[in-house]
């Protein structure tokens, strides 16, 4: 999944290029300064007056945003989905004994039920280190699928951090290229001024409205995350009691 993933973020970037360079049309701007009565602040216009860099800048933020909401739709749904599977194992580890324990394909303890049944049958004699073993193996399989399930959510803090800062140079650059218009026709009437310091503030604005959303989607899922890592931690220390409480009776 995560594969697909990467997948469709390179064919979103190359999408939203490839519309950015159909709509460029760096010569607007001087348009309005030629026809100042006919200026419209609609966002359309706002993106469409936009230089070059500007609208590069508006369409990296639209594929953060995506790609934001995206990761949070997609692990909210698996976090949901593993914590619902987690509950199931619980119940199926209070009914029974570890030898009757019946686990279905979809359940994730029975990936360290085979880790433990794995490690009985390749130890030939049973002893202290045994447990030892059967310890570091669950440790090792709990933090490789704690490490799986949290993937792309850091890419969400990136995405904070990093918009308002894209959306800070697109509007430096935008205010920039306006005070160049203004030169070359002379004008400094508020008509003229206006449109571009709009078009220049309109990337803070996206850049914020696409990092505002990532910080709240960043915050919950890591809440979801500590949530499945402790009912994980919790069920397979349930599991290796169970295993240790039978074995250890049969060894006395």
């Amino acid at each position: 999944m995560e594969k697909k993933m990467k997948k469709i973020k390179i064919f979103s970037l190359f999408l939203l290029l490839c519309i950015n360079f159909l709509y460029a049309n760096e010569g607007n701007m001087s348009n309005i300064a030629l026809n100042p009565n006919e200026v419209n602040l609609n966002f359309e216009n706002l993106y469409l007056n936009a230089h070059i860099i500007v609208k590069s800048i508006i369409w990296i933020l639209v594929l953060f945003s995506i790609t934001s909401w995206t990761i949070f739709i997609y692990k909210t749904i698996t976090y949901k989905r593993y914590i619902k599977i987690l509950k199931n194992d619980e119940e199926i580890l209070q009914k029974y004994n570890f030898s009757n324990l019946d686990f279905s394909n979809k359940s994730i303890i029975l990936n360290f039920f085979k880790e433990i049944d794995d490690e009985l049958e390749k130890s030939e004699i049973k002893s202290k280190s045994l447990e030892y073993r059967i310890k570091q193996r669950l440790k090792l399989k709990i933090n490789a699928i704690i490490l799986n399930t949290k993937k792309s959510i850091s890419f969400l803090a990136s995405i904070s951090s990093s918009a308002p800062f894209i959306g800070l140079f697109g509007t430096v650059w935008g205010i920039m290229h306006s005070f160049i218009d203004i030169a070359k026709t002379e004008n400094t009437s508020l008509s003229i001024i206006a449109p571009g310091i709009a078009e220049a503030l309109f990337a803070t604005a996206l850049g914020l409205v696409v990092a505002i959303p990532s910080v709240l989607f960043y915050n919950y899922l890591s809440r979801l995350s500590i949530s499945f890592s402790n009912e994980l931690n919790q069920n397979v220390s349930k599991l290796y009691l169970l295993y240790n409480r039978e074995f250890s009776t049969k060894d006395n």
